[in-house]
């Protein structure tokens, strides 16, 4: 009896909380992913695999699944796709400069090399977004090697 209580005060709580507005909007998203990284010197093969794979959470043309629309997983999702603009936006990649896309370039690149991006939660839910070995070493040396042309720039 005790655990049927629980399970419909559960319910109950789940059914309330998505009530509550959630961060969730599509006035979030203001670029096609089609812009992203366009003044880059990277190649169109590599910017497809890191739009494909950080867009999401690294510019405003976030695809929302459906879940990014119920509480509480709305506001996780919500908090890492803010975090994750604040942190690299290639939505706004202009907007850093030469010598700023370079640094962001070799910390994505030793980030992808290390496996620390993307993240592991999001790549169980988004199988897109894991690369193979061979094309996490060709987005990884891409992202080196235009870092480093960036750097002659300067």
């Amino acid at each position: 009896m005790r655990t049927k209580r629980m399970l419909a005060l559960g319910a109950v709580f789940l059914v309330v909380i998505q009530l509550v507005p959630g961060p969730y909007s599509s006035s979030m998203n203001t670029a096609p992913s089609g812009q992203l990284l366009q003044s880059s010197g990277l190649d169109p093969t590599t910017v497809s695999h890191i739009v494909e794979a950080c867009g999401d959470c690294h510019s405003t043309a976030t695809r929302w699944p459906w879940y990014s629309r119920v509480a509480p997983m709305s506001w996780l999702i919500a908090k890492d796709v803010a975090d994750g603009r604040k942190f690299l936006n290639f939505s706004a990649w202009k907007a850093y400069g030469s010598a700023g896309q370079g640094q962001l370039l070799q910390l994505a690149a030793e980030r992808i090399k290390d496996g620390s991006m993307p993240p592991r939660r999001y790549s169980l839910l988004h199988a897109d977004a894991e690369w193979k070995t061979k094309t996490r070493a060709m987005v990884v040396d891409a992202l080196l090697a235009e870092s480093a042309r960036l750097a002659k720039l300067e």
